[in-house]
């Protein structure tokens, strides 16, 4: 897991401006935040309809994933702070526990970042399963890189869900996968607000 340099910013954000004028700012960018997300559970196919995507989908299987953007870079939550958040990839990878597991079960996968306020949300990644590559013990996608994120992080955190379309014909049991997603952030702070 990999922190932006969190010294560099209290440095910049420590400096004085001069010449600026009467409003004050202060830009940061931050290339790439990782975050992993250790053996989240994946639920087996054919799954129960509590694990279903959507009420009439039974072959699509979804998870809930948090991103605790704030752990990771504290100053996001702070007032007169503003930033562009973009999902640069995902990869889900099988744990150690789940050896012997393989993904050929998975015909397609979506990532969809979760609306807080209760809409459909937006897919920003997807895979299709690769015939030369039958059976995985990792997937690997990169996200849409037009799309701002910030609109949907509450509380410092982003809310996420992996769907998962299984070949009905393949049974699927249920794995651990780590989870790791890379972001650049693009941070402005109102000096005048901020302090």
């Amino acid at each position: 897991m990999t922190r932006p340099n969190v010294a560099l910013l209290a440095a910049v954000l420590a400096t004085p401006l001069s010449g600026c004028g009467p409003m004050l700012f202060a830009e940061l960018d931050v290339p790439e935040v990782r975050i992993t997300l250790p053996s989240q559970a994946f639920p087996a196919s054919p799954a129960v309809p509590a694990d279903w995507c959507f009420p009439d989908t039974p072959t699509c299987v979804a998870t809930e994933l948090q991103y605790q953007l704030a752990a990771q870079v504290p100053i996001v939550n702070e007032p007169g702070v503003t930033y562009d958040l973009r999902l640069k990839r995902v990869a889900i990878v099988l744990t150690a526990s789940s050896a012997g597991t393989d993904l050929s079960g998975i015909v397609s996968a979506g990532i969809r970042i979760l609306d807080p306020s209760g809409g459909p949300g937006v897919v920003v990644a997807s895979y299709t399963q690769d015939p030369a590559a039958p059976a995985p013990t990792s997937l690997a996608v990169s996200g849409d890189p037009s799309l701002d994120l910030e609109p949907y992080v509450r509380s410092g955190n982003l809310m996420a869900r992996v769907e998962f379309v299984y070949d009905p014909a393949h049974l699927t049991p249920a794995f651990d996968a780590d989870v790791s997603a890379a972001f650049a952030l693009d941070v402005k702070v109102d000096w005048g607000e901020y302090l």
